[in-house]
């Protein structure tokens, strides 16, 4: 049987050569109508409905149904079985069907998903990995690095930064994140904010081994990384995106549409003492965890 990988590359030598790719749905599509095929429900133009009374026990596609003007409830669960969503609420746009890509050609699996990324994503973090350890400032980060000291840590955090973002970006071709210092950032030691496209670091991180900051910065680089595959989607800027990066964007395009409950469901896992697996199965993390360790792999060992 062929694989995501094959039709993608059969798909790519059928487009003319040279010729653009279009980035966005035509105005026809209507988000709605796309978003009722997808979830198993039918669809009629109506007034949206005033929320009801009894909507307490109704999980976000049905919620979605009521306030949107489609009719009944899934027909299928969302993988995993069940309305394990069910405080989530879906969000009030939903981007355009991919109507000028094959939706074949998007990966339907986990599996599937974790097959094209390493295809698509393992040159370019090959050649980084390869690149970052030859530089003579990880090695000076290592030997200068001392846990708690906190004004010679963050000098390092920011030279570290400064040169780290650029050689990501050059080799991934994306705008790298600017960086923002937060030192009351309670219980975790970066965060990615798309609005600003920003990096905020944590104090906490200071207190670490120098190689968790490598790798939080390359973590937090890789949620800028998407977040700009997604944009490019739509809003076409700099290189243009192969046919394996959209399939992959628009995988992260679809699982954004029930992130929160993704990310409550894992923190809550997490919380119970059931380790972080759930977190590391949603689609970006997972990207973003393999490639830190990865490369944070590599350093320390040539170093």
């Amino acid at each position: 049987m062929e694989d995501l990988f094959s039709k993608l590359s059969r798909y790519a030598r059928s487009q003319p050569a040279g010729s653009p790719e279009p980035d966005a749905a035509p105005e026809s599509v209507d988000w709605r109508e796309e978003y009722a095929r997808e979830h198993g429900v039918a669809f009629r133009r109506v007034q949206p409905a005033e929320p009801a009374a009894d909507d307490e026990g109704l999980t976000w596609q049905q919620e979605f149904a009521r306030e949107h003007g489609l009719e009944g409830a899934t027909k299928r669960p969302l993988s995993g079985g069940g309305p394990v969503w069910g405080s989530e609420r879906a969000p009030a746009q939903l981007p355009p069907a991919p109507a000028d890509f094959p939706p074949e050609l998007i990966p339907a699996t986990f599996i599937q998903y974790r097959a094209l990324l390493n295809r698509v994503m393992e040159p370019p973090t090959q050649r980084f990995a390869a690149e970052l350890t030859g530089q003579p400032y990880a090695r000076a980060a290592f030997d200068a690095w001392k846990p708690g000291a906190l004004k010679p840590n963050l000098n390092i955090v920011y030279e570290l930064y400064d040169r780290i973002c650029p050689l990501m970006g050059g080799i991934y071709g994306f705008e790298p994140a600017g960086l923002g210092y937060e030192p009351n950032m309670s219980g975790m030691w970066g965060l990615y904010v798309p609005a600003q496209r920003k990096v905020m670091l944590a104090e906490l991180l200071l207190h670490q081994h120098v190689r968790e900051v490598f790798a939080t910065i390359i973590h937090e680089q890789v949620h800028a990384l998407q977040h700009d595959m997604q944009r490019r989607l739509f809003r076409p800027a700099g290189r243009p995106l192969t046919h394996g990066e959209r399939a992959l964007a628009y995988y992260w395009q679809r699982e954004d549409r029930i992130i929160r409950g993704l990310y409550a469901k894992a923190m809550a896992d997490i919380a119970k003492g059931r380790g972080d697996a759930a977190y590391r199965r949603i689609a970006k993390e997972h990207h973003a965890f393999e490639t830190e360790e990865f490369v944070v792999r590599r350093l320390v060992r040539m170093l």
